[in-house]
């Protein structure tokens, strides 16, 4: 019987039906794909279907890429965007080229079609180069209420939610700022915004490659084999990915640059820096 109730037996059931290619199968399966609480389940069934060959329909392809899609979002490591890359780009080869002109934009990842998270830039000027000692005896010695929504507004704004996520909004690209106020505390906090190479997580610190062709590319290490490592530039397009010789590299070593640059507060206020550090504290729960 499938589907069944638990979800190991059945996911495990779901890939031997995918292998007989089993007729209801797809029908039966997308239901269970949106209904799945736990991202990794939610992986599991999007890796079995996307290369099954029958029993598709024009909305069962438009609910299976939306799900992708969501994947994009998700929360992993290094990886996982080339494994939700990997499972994309499958499951396009299975399309018709009506299929793919029906469907349009939702094929494309997430981050990169116009989203929420893609279209954040708003142009604000200059307001100075703040530095740590301009803002800390603020930071210390604030008293009066800060503006929490005004502070998520900010978050927003200086793009921060491309790379970094509070409750279940932004990427993962860097480190989960939800709880960030458990780890530190309001002047340790700014001074990461404001120095963020002073100390860099290894999860996220780049790598610098010299070919003996003299190319140098700096980007997170991503993969490889015993033939080439796999080097993504882009902090902001982790699929994206440069592929290298290992007999090509001269050298390699760490970066002790960020991939966050620094100026992340500077067209921002006083009093608006202040509102993003409460937003930062509270967090969206």
């Amino acid at each position: 019987q499938y589907p069944q109730e638990l979800e190991e037996p059945n996911q495990r059931l779901c890939e031997l039906l995918a292998y007989l290619e089993w007729l209801p199968l797809v029908e039966k399966t997308i239901p269970r794909l949106e209904q799945a609480v736990e991202q990794e389940d939610k992986l599991a069934y999007l890796t079995t279907l996307r290369n099954v060959p029958v029993g598709w329909t024009l909305d069962l392809r438009r609910r299976y890429f939306a799900e992708l899609r969501k994947a994009d979002l998700f929360d992993g490591g290094n990886l996982l965007p080339i494994a939700v890359n990997g499972i994309r780009e499958d499951a396009l080869a299975m399309l018709s080229a009506d299929e793919r002109r029906e469907l349009g934009t939702l094929l494309e990842p997430a981050a990169e079609n116009g989203g929420d998270i893609a279209t954040l830039t708003t142009a604000r000027p200059v307001v100075r180069e703040w530095k740590l000692e301009e803002l800390e005896a603020a930071v210390k010695n604030t008293t009066a209420p800060r503006d929490v929504a005004r502070g998520e507004k900010l978050f927003r704004e200086t793009l921060c939610l491309r790379c970094h996520r509070v409750g279940t909004e932004g990427r993962t690209i860097g480190p989960d700022l939800t709880f960030v106020a458990s780890r530190f505390g309001p002047r340790d906090l700014l001074e990461h915004i404001l120095v963020p190479s002073k100390v860099i997580d290894g999860k996220y610190r780049q790598t610098i490659v010299e070919t003996k062709s003299g190319q140098v590319l700096a980007g997170r290490v991503v993969g490889g084999d015993s033939s080439n490592l796999l080097v993504a530039p882009d902090p902001l397009r982790p699929t994206k990915v440069t592929k290298i010789p290992l007999n090509d590299i001269e050298a390699r070593k760490a970066s002790t640059v960020s991939p966050m640059p620094a100026g992340m507060l500077n067209s921002l206020t006083e009093p608006e820096i202040l509102d993003l550090l409460e937003y930062l504290r509270i967090g969206r729960r």
